[in-house]
């Protein structure tokens, strides 16, 4: 009976030493010791020195992560000058290094305890497996970056790395991020915060009740500093309002009052919080980096005056406000906008306000807490007429210029503004004059680039796509307007107008050009394969998958997947890329568990994909996913005027891949080229011009040429007849004339043939309508 009771005993402490455990790895502090301190008491009925060393162990960890070390210290010297006989020698060790910590974390300073407490630690600790080495180069860590240590540090670095490069996805998460926090702080200590920041900047609480909140809020705060010390201040911010946030929650798991207030006030995470910005700062930079975006995402001068003061009065809660810019002098400042000034009024707001904006223009911000009361302004009609309690005006720089002002007032009812409201106005408006400024920029020069367009003719090619006709000039517009975006698009054509070369054109002017381009054809593999190629799949998966393979959106992180002939997708294929799209993460064919992926897609297909999901064969909110911004390319047959031109730059390419002198194309043979439909479009038009090489040599391309090929007769003479002209003078005379001509380069002879005019008719109808 009694070793049925001390069998019990014992397997009640193991549970209650399991429950401690966990509360102390969630962070749940107070309870832990709670739990360790009863399983503490049943010891005395039993002669488990495990579950003895463990709990009392266990207990005094949580007493030094609550921020009470001066409770913890007796608990664990007492431990480790009195251990029990058969205490086994891991947790003897176990006992020094966790003292050795309270000693460091407790600033004691003499010299000989913690190096002959940490002496021998880690060749123990790595024969007990993984998750024993890791607390040993920890607590290591701890040691050799705190002040008193003079051993060196470097050696323990170098191990911490090899470890987990080897072992860091056995680890617990807890304690993979608790290594990766002292490892980067011991880089902190060397001052090495680039290696600070690559190891923290993935060092990411899971979402929902993440283990060890304090270890991540700490971990948050050390790559802030690191970033603070690069220069990255934006970014140290928010990791400083993330920080606060984890240790917060960590806090707010301690129900007892007084042990919350200890671990709050523990000099550590104290000094930790002191650097957090206060709650109306935060909220006031949040504002000021919103609205800096705003003004930045503005193309129209006007519409970005309005944003501009919109924006500044509420973010100080104006009643009124107006802007001011100067003019060709720099010097003659005017209204260029006001709110919430009656129309009756505003030439006299205008005229008196002028005067108070003059300090302003001068570059000194002006400031009336209570204009009525302000001997600066007792002259100001302006203060008693509209009943102004409040106003500020503030210049708006750019480039150490004065290009405007801004002018705020609030009236009786409202509030007054404070000298923080200044400081935040300042920042803005001169943010605002700089968009401004670039704004105007911009303009001007989209208008001087349409002038000169005007002046040289439009241009021809695109990357590689070329093209002079109306419909490519358009598809060129459009290129250029989206290439530097990160949209997805589809791209819409026959077959063989230029997809992929347009997917290219696309990433090469694109931010992501010095990056990875991918392609894909979705209709050359079976499903299985393609899911494969394109997800990648894990060693097993099934037959032959020999080893682990990224797919290409791995292959492609960071980079542009072009998916070709999408329209071919199975359903089931549809439903996968839809994910990946929506969730910018992807799984591998027999994988368990995500990987994220940063990929710009575009697509192309050869079908009517708004047809295909009438019919049920295409998704409609993966359609609406990849065409953010559809591109329609022109078969060749609409492309007025671009076969003779293509003709020319394929007829270079071909001959100087050959060594050799294109050779010239007499013009009979461009109309009949140009008069065919080429249903296989450009693809089919370099392939004849491949063959026509060949035939011609280095002689004229004549109707000899093409006649000695039987093929290429019937091709271009063999219908003629049927064929008809390319344009037709049924439609509006005057604008199939002036498309013509646009095809000819202005070759009015070239115009007559292709409209199946004679030259004297094109002659007279161009006076007829003034054309030139």
């Amino acid at each position: 009976t009694m070793a049925t009771e001390l069998q019990r005993t014992d397997s009640l402490r193991l549970s209650m030493l399991q429950t401690a455990r966990l509360h102390l790895m969630v962070g749940r502090f107070d309870k832990a010791v709670v739990v360790a301190r009863a399983a503490e008491e049943l010891s005395r009925f039993s002669a488990n020195p495990v579950t003895s060393a463990t709990t009392t162990i266990l207990g005094a960890e949580a007493l030094l992560d609550s921020g009470r070390t001066a409770e913890a210290l007796p608990i664990l010297v007492h431990q480790v000058e009195n251990p029990m006989k058969e205490t086994p020698e891991i947790w003897l060790r176990y006992g020094r290094v966790v003292l050795a910590r309270a000693f460091v974390e407790s600033n004691f300073e003499s010299p000989g305890e913690v190096p002959e407490l940490m002496d021998g630690l880690l060749a123990t600790f790595r024969l007990k497996g993984p998750l024993f080495y890791s607390d040993g180069l920890d607590h290591e860590l701890i040691w050799r970056a705190s002040p008193n240590c003079t051993q060196p540090l470097q050696p323990i670095l170098e191990e911490a790395h090899t470890f987990l490069a080897k072992e860091g996805k056995g680890l617990t998460q807890r304690a993979r991020a608790s290594l990766q926090l002292h490892l980067a702080l011991a880089h902190a200590r060397l001052g090495e915060f680039s290696n600070v920041v690559s190891i923290l900047e993935n060092v990411v609480a899971l979402p929902g009740v993440p283990v060890g909140p304090h270890i991540y809020g700490r971990a948050q705060f050390a790559l802030a500093d690191a970033l603070e010390a690069l220069g990255r201040a934006d970014e140290a911010h928010a990791c400083r309002i993330k920080g606060n946030e984890l240790i917060q929650l960590a806090a707010s798991r301690i129900e007892d009052p007084d042990w919350r207030r200890d671990f709050l006030d523990q000099p550590m995470i104290r000094k930790l919080l002191a650097t957090v910005p206060k709650e109306s700062e935060t909220k006031r930079i949040e504002a000021l980096y919103d609205m800096i975006r705003a003004l930045n995402s503005e193309d129209n001068p006007e519409a970005l005056l309005e944003s501009s003061l919109q924006m500044a009065m509420q973010a100080v809660d104006a009643e009124r406000g107006m802007i001011l810019l100067s003019g060709p002098t720099g010097s003659d400042f005017s209204v260029r906008l006001a709110r919430n000034l009656e129309k009756e009024t505003e030439a006299d707001v205008e005229s008196v306000s002028r005067r108070i904006v003059e300090q302003a223009e001068r570059g000194e911000s002006i400031l009336a807490l209570d204009a009525g009361q302000d001997d600066r302004f007792k002259d100001f009609k302006s203060v008693s007429l509209f009943r102004i309690r409040s106003l500020m005006c503030v210049p708006m720089r750019s480039r150490g210029r004065i290009v405007g002002t801004v002018y705020l007032d609030s009236r009786r009812q409202g509030k007054p503004f404070t000298r923080e409201d200044l400081r935040f106005v300042e920042a803005f408006a001169d943010h605002a004059a700089l968009a401004l400024e670039n704004t105007r920029r911009r303009a001007e020069l989209e208008i001087e680039n349409r002038r000169l367009k005007a002046v040289v003719g439009e241009r021809s090619s695109y990357g590689k796509i070329v093209g002079r006709s109306p419909a490519m000039q358009k598809v060129f517009d459009l290129l250029e307007r989206i290439a530097a975006s990160d949209v997805t698009i589809v791209i819409q054509g026959e077959s063989g107008t230029g997809k992929e070369l347009v997917a290219r054109a696309l990433h090469f002017n694109g931010p992501r050009k010095d990056k990875v381009f991918v392609s894909e054809n979705c209709a050359a593999l079976p499903e299985t394969l393609l899911e494969s190629e394109l997800f990648g799949h894990v060693k097993g998966a099934f037959t032959g998958a020999d080893r682990d393979r990224a797919g290409l959106f791995e292959q492609a992180h960071e980079g542009t997947l072009f998916l070709d002939e999408v329209g071919d997708m199975s359903p089931a294929m549809q439903a996968r890329l839809l994910r990946v799209l929506q969730e910018g993460e992807l799984r591998r064919v027999g994988g368990d568990h995500p990987i994220k992926v940063d990929v710009r897609v575009i697509t192309a297909t050869n079908k009517d994909l708004q047809a295909e999901i009438a019919a049920g064969r295409f998704r409609e909110d993966l359609y609406y996913r990849l065409a953010v911004v559809p591109v329609q390319l022109p078969p060749l047959r609409e492309r007025i005027g671009d076969v003779p031109f293509l003709a020319g730059h394929l007829m270079e390419l071909i001959a100087s891949a050959r060594g050799r002198v294109a050779p010239r194309i007499e013009t009979d043979i461009l109309d009949a080229m140009e008069r065919y439909p080429w249903p296989g479009n450009v693809r089919q038009l370099e392939n004849v011009l491949r063959r026509i090489s060949l035939l011609a040599g280095d002689a004229t391309v004549t109707r000899d040429v093409i006649e000695s090929d039987s093929g290429l007769a019937l091709m271009f003479f063999g219908k003629q007849a049927e064929m008809g002209p390319l344009l037709s003078m049924v439609k509006t005379e005057e604008e199939q004339i002036r498309r013509a001509l646009e095809a000819a380069a202005g070759n009015r002879d070239r115009a007559a043939r292709l409209l199946g005019i004679s030259r004297a008719t094109i002659y007279r109808k161009m006076r007829e309508y003034s054309l030139r």
